[in-house]
């Protein structure tokens, strides 16, 4: 499944279902939930630039967020309205500084990914 322009209203199956998305595709208005915590969902997001569009991503299991740019920044993905995730954070460009972090993380678990440095989560709750 993959995200488009537009708004996306992507519902998960009870299978471990698989969901892409960008910069340009990832939308305030979309929504991407599963009833199921069962399966291993995963999201694999692409950014290009720092993102602080808050789209909802519920119960999909496994975020993994590749920022496609040199210059990370504590702040890379909002993550309000993220629930039952583990975001992954990290970047596989080439000349990369080692900088990722996210915002309001909620109970999620962020981590850092490949090359990074320095990570920053803040808004985090229990």
């Amino acid at each position: 499944m993959s995200l488009t322009t537009g708004v996306d209203a992507v519902e998960g199956t009870a299978g471990d279902d698989t969901i892409t998305g960008s910069t340009t595709t990832l939308q305030t208005a979309d929504t991407i939930a599963d009833a199921s915590t069962d399966d291993n969902d995963t999201f694999n997001l692409t950014l290009t630039a720092a993102n602080a569009t808050k789209a909802t991503v519920q119960n999909i299991e496994n975020v993994n967020v590749e920022l496609d740019y040199f210059n990370g920044t504590g702040n890379d993905i909002d993550l309000t309205n993220f629930s039952g995730s583990t975001v992954t954070i990290g970047s596989s460009k080439l000349g990369f500084d080692g900088d990722a972090g996210a915002s309001k993380v909620g109970a999620n678990t962020v981590k850092a990914g490949e090359n990074v440095k320095v990570f920053t989560a803040t808004g985090v709750t229990t």
